[in-house]
């Protein structure tokens, strides 16, 4: 067996893509931001613990793929409401819940 390089350009993502594929896929499906609700949902019917997709939704605001919207009331949540809203890179429920926080990817 041939020893092939490895391509070190390649990026990796650091989140679960299965699960981005699927918290995208519900996206556009249904056309409006996610909320706290619609992911429950999707973890309910795909027997997915609800934290695990809220871990790669926090993964993909980090990298900038998603964004949150809520906290900072129509514009793009800052930094600061990003670390007030996940403590220890886990979603504060309450707080997303009181201000009615949603979710949608970049574009």
């Amino acid at each position: 067996m041939e020893n092939t390089p490895v391509d070190k350009t390649l990026e990796i993502p650091k989140w679960d893509v299965a699960l981005e594929a699927l918290v995208t896929e519900e996206y556009n499906s249904i056309r409006r931001p996610l909320g706290l609700a619609d992911f429950r949902r999707l973890g309910q019917t795909h027997g997915i613990r609800f934290h695990d997709i809220m871990a790669t939704v926090y993964q993909l605001e980090r990298h900038e793929k998603w964004r949150h919207q809520g906290l900072d009331g129509d514009q793009p949540a800052s930094e600061a409401s990003l670390e007030g809203l996940y403590v220890h890179e886990r979603l504060d429920e309450d707080t997303a819940e009181k201000y009615a926080v949603t979710w949608a990817p970049r574009r």
